[in-house]
């Protein structure tokens, strides 16, 4: 059981980890900031094959719409927007997150479910995502060849799944 009321950040949060799983997590307690974003579990830059299976994250029913919520958060680095807005030009990611699976979670309450940025040949299975402020599954920023089957997103404010700047595949 991780407890985010005290106004903590993160629930878990890594940089470039590899192989690694993250299993049968209880995360509770996202506080509602105007000043900070909030996020369950949020793996960075060259995150690679990792697995976020069984984890259950709730966080606040009305995030405020400066900053974020993001439940489960996938985040390498790309060309700024994907390359989109360069004469539409796809770009690859610069430093991916790669082979990752999220699969059979349980997302409540948030401004974005799970939020792929940057990422390769991820698969995302099987979560349920309930009531998302906007998406309940975001792909952005050169975020390609991904997998997304069997999710029940219910309640989400703008997409269910929505492919955005220069994600492609």
């Amino acid at each position: 059981n991780l407890d985010m009321s005290a106004g903590d950040s993160f629930g878990i949060f890594a940089y470039g980890c590899t192989n690694c799983v993250f299993q049968n997590n209880y995360i509770y307690g996202l506080t509602n900031s105007n000043k900070v974003s909030r996020f369950g579990i949020y793996l960075r830059d060259g995150a690679n094959y990792n697995k976020i299976i069984n984890n259950k994250i709730v966080g606040f029913e009305k995030p405020n719409s400066k900053f974020t919520s993001v439940l489960i958060g996938l985040f390498g680095k790309s060309e700024e927007f994907g390359g989109f807005f360069n004469d539409g030009k796809i770009t690859q990611p610069t430093l991916p997150c790669v082979g990752n699976i999220i699969s059979n979670n349980k997302l409540y309450y948030s401004k974005v479910a799970i939020d792929l940025i940057a990422c390769s040949n991820t698969t995302v299975l099987n979560n349920y995502c309930y009531k998302q402020l906007t998406r309940a599954i975001y792909l952005a920023n050169s975020t390609n060849n991904s997998l997304i089957n069997g999710n029940q997103c219910i309640g989400f404010g703008a997409s269910a799944v929505c492919m955005g700047y220069g994600a492609f595949n």
